[in-house]
């Protein structure tokens, strides 16, 4: 599916009058950057976001943990879904006691040891960055392109040997998590149910890890893909960069803002 440019036909994206707004992170919210520790909310949109979170539910979804997403987005939302969904808190931080964490704490010692094996493997090659999440070890290799190949080669293996790990694949990153029935797209059902009634869903992502957002979004709203071109994607809609993700966001204040 090619993509409609958001912005333009802003009035075709319609998910009800009190809609949940789903928003990814890097990439989307803000611009993707060499290291992951880098990554910054640009100023500019963290007005905007505090307003359209004042106005409608806005859940934060990203690779990242929970606790680390909210910390650089320095708004309160209604809740963030970190470790592509699998760490689930409210907008304090605090877990939802019948959030999915717990059926998956009993792999975290699993995780552990993964995490000190790719460690070990890369601990001597210049630009790649293990990095441990809750529930996942992402191996990024942005600064080390050359290396694709036997990071996705060393991540994979490692998966395969471990029935209850998984490899996914995103930008410049190979990331071994719970091989669960639970992704990005699960975990905003989840969310779209635990505060509503509400009218729709609108969620916007850029990536590969996206697209299970993008399908839980379309079938109650509305989906938006973040790149410079059109690609296949389940999403229907388009804006180019997280400028113009800003922009989106504003277009929703206005939309859905009462008062002052």
């Amino acid at each position: 599916m090619t993509q409609l440019h958001a912005l333009e036909a802003f009035d075709r994206i319609d998910p009800g009058p009190h809609p949940m707004i789903g928003l990814d992170f890097d990439g989307t919210l803000a611009p993707i950057v060499e290291t992951p520790d880098a990554a910054e909310l640009p100023e500019a949109t963290r007005p905007v976001l505090r307003r359209l979170a004042s106005t409608v539910p806005v859940v934060v979804v990203s690779g990242r943990d929970a606790g680390d997403v909210r910390a650089r987005l320095g708004v309160r939302v209604a809740a963030f879904a970190g470790s592509h969904g699998f760490d689930i808190t409210d907008g304090d931080g605090e877990p939802f006691d019948d959030g999915p964490a717990a059926r998956f704490a009993s792999l975290i010692p699993l995780l552990d040891r993964i995490e000190e094996r790719l460690r070990d493997r890369f601990s001597a090659s210049p630009g790649i960055i293990v990095e441990r999440k809750r529930f996942g070890v992402a191996t990024h290799f942005r600064r080390a392109p050359e290396a694709a190949g036997e990071v996705r080669e060393v991540a994979g293996a490692f998966a395969d040997e471990q029935p209850d790990l998984r490899l996914l694949e995103g930008k410049a990153v190979a990331e071994i998590r719970p091989a669960a029935d639970w992704d990005k797209g699960k975990a905003l059902t989840w969310l779209f149910e635990r505060l509503g009634p509400l009218s729709g869903m609108l969620y916007v992502g850029d990536d590969t890890t996206d697209e299970d957002g993008f399908r839980a979004a379309a079938d109650r709203g509305a989906a938006v893909l973040v790149a410079e071109q059109p690609r296949p994607s389940e999403a229907a809609f388009r804006v180019a960069d997280p400028a113009e993700v800003r922009a989106l966001l504003q277009r929703l204040v206005d939309r859905y803002h009462v008062g002052p």
